[in-house]
């Protein structure tokens, strides 16, 4: 990840007038000689924009897999299509009527917008359910007291396709395998709280937070004398059961792994 950020880095200040091919190639293969970089595969390409002009290319038509670098492509597309001022918006509504009690004969609906900082940990909101504080007192500034009739959660903004059926089964019930939601809430994960004792011993599970009240958990975690997180979470996307399998260093009285929260509409 290092390497591809080095890279990045040099696209960014690139300068097409002052380039030196042999320079940059000399100073690329000294660069690709250092030891942490030998197992490496490679992948670059410059090209003069807006002309399109191929400047300089390396391996640029090899597969490969591109990680969290795709996050410039794809922010510098939401950029391009939504603007920098845009604002997510999830509305809140109803069918029905309210009487003069405040009880409304109909349902509450909510409309995703794609909202992903709803009780995010990555954001300066607080109270990780403050959004949901702030949905109860509008319902009752509207003079909402009493519901009747059911939540429904309309997230047809979205495919319903959870994730790419080429996503590897070993990555998805972990939080770096959560998948797109209409209702993305709380990052899309939960996180497992361990206590570990001797080597070789069965793990227990102290605490699970956000809680998830349908969760079924199959823990087969166990102690380790190795000083590392090796633990990891199997399960799919809308699937409410999760194997925990690996290991933990031992005698922790709190270790804490985090995993991909099955089903986020569901939970939210």
């Amino acid at each position: 990840m290092r390497f591809l950020f080095s890279i990045i880095l040099l696209i960014l200040v690139f300068d097409s007038q002052v380039f030196s091919q042999t320079a940059f190639e000399r100073d690329l293969k000294l660069f690709l000689q250092k030891p942490e970089y030998k197992n490496a595969s490679t992948g670059i390409s410059f090209v003069e924009i807006p002309k399109g002009v191929k400047i300089f290319s390396l391996n640029d038509e090899k597969l490969l897999i591109p990680a969290s670098v795709m996050k410039l492509i794809t922010s510098a597309t939401a950029f391009e299509l939504l603007g920098d001022d845009f604002h997510f918006k999830t509305i809140l509504g109803y069918s029905g009527e309210i009487d003069n009690f405040g009880n409304l004969d109909g349902n509450l609906i909510v409309k995703s917008g794609g909202d992903p900082t709803l009780g995010s940990a990555y954001f300066d909101v607080g109270d990780q359910t403050g959004f949901i504080k702030k949905w109860v007192d509008e319902i009752r500034k509207s003079g909402i007291k009493k519901i009747e009739g059911n939540l429904l959660l309309d997230n047809s903004i979205y495919e319903l396709e959870e994730v790419p059926a080429t996503w590897v089964w070993g990555d998805i019930g972990n939080y770096y395998g959560a998948g797109p939601n209409a209702f993305t809430c709380f990052d899309n994960l939960f996180t497992i709280t361990f206590k570990s004792g001797n080597p070789g011993e069965l793990t227990e599970i102290v605490k699970i937070s956000p809680e998830i009240e349908v969760l079924i958990t199959e823990n087969k975690v166990l102690a380790s004398e190795e000083d590392i997180d090796n633990a990891y979470v199997y399960g799919s996307p809308i699937d409410k059961k999760r194997i925990l399998r690996g290991n933990i260093p031992v005698h922790r009285e709190k270790f804490s792994i985090k995993a991909s929260i099955p089903d986020p509409a569901a939970l939210l």
